[in-house]
């Protein structure tokens, strides 16, 4: 088995798993800017009008993340991550890639946290960084355009 995949599974998705809802519609979100293939989604515009309801936050009740708390940051790190698991799992890629920071114009640290985690960012050089995020938002397109809507 390949061991980043092997440590992908291993991981606990401590909010993502509680909301397959929400799970399913950021990852449509994503592949819809994937098919594009000359975009990216901005995190806000990622969560935009997405209710979670997750049982381990808010006491269960629904919810919208319209501020970027610490906790909120976790929650969308935990579904990107889970994101990028199942995309890594069929494509051989992170689909995170494609969601970006309206002030840094790419992703956040917790992709880059997670790549180095799994092994697939062994240098964290600049243009290591660089070199992987290119990489993995040309495999989503690519992927994402050959795939129906």
């Amino acid at each position: 088995m390949d061991p980043i995949l092997r440590r992908l599974d291993a991981i606990q998705w401590t909010y993502s798993d509680g909301d397959p809802n929400a799970l399913a519609e950021l990852a449509r979100r994503i592949s819809a800017v994937g098919r594009t293939r000359d975009d990216f989604i901005v995190y806000t515009d990622l969560v935009n009008g997405v209710t979670f309801q997750l049982p381990n936050v808010n006491d269960g009740r629904p919810f919208e993340i319209e501020e970027w708390t610490d906790l909120n940051r976790a929650i969308i790190g935990c579904f990107l991550g889970n994101i990028a698991a199942q995309t890594y799992r069929e494509g051989r890629f992170f689909a995170s890639a494609l969601v970006i920071g309206v002030v840094a114009n790419q992703p956040g640290e917790g992709f880059w946290s997670l790549a180095q985690q799994v092994g697939l960012l062994r240098a964290n050089s600049e243009d290591a960084r660089l070199q992987l995020w290119f990489e993995h938002v040309r495999i989503a397109r690519q992927w994402y355009a050959s795939r129906p809507g």
